[in-house]
């Protein structure tokens, strides 16, 4: 079965940035490092079949969030594909204005500000 939705092959050294969602509720899952070379399409059918999930005929795997069982990223990250790196995310406004700001809801770093 191949997904509607092509993602070329991961290779070492690369960053992901894994994202869910739409438009003003598109989230950051996290930020990684490839580790070890991966073709995503055949990982996440290992994830399903391992973790009982189903995948539709477009290669979707619906609800997944809401069964039991590691999520996609860190279970990559468990079997050595990616390792989930710290980060920061600086909000540089909206709607055409720019002030910069912290951005708490999608940064995982401890951050310590100073005045």
């Amino acid at each position: 079965m191949s997904s509607e939705y092509y993602v070329p092959l991961c290779k070492v050294g690369q960053t992901l940035l894994p994202t869910e969602g739409e438009h003003e509720g598109c989230e950051v899952l996290g930020l990684y490092t490839v580790t070890k070379e991966f073709d995503p399409e055949v990982q996440l059918r290992a994830w399903a079949a391992l973790t009982e999930r189903a995948i539709d005929k477009h290669g979707v795997v619906r609800e997944a969030a809401f069964t039991n069982g590691p999520q996609f990223f860190p279970w990559l990250g468990s079997c050595g594909f990616v390792e989930a790196r710290q980060y920061r995310a600086i909000h540089t406004g909206e709607y055409g204005d720019v002030q910069l700001s912290e951005h708490r809801k999608l940064t995982n770093a401890v951050v310590t500000t100073t005045k």
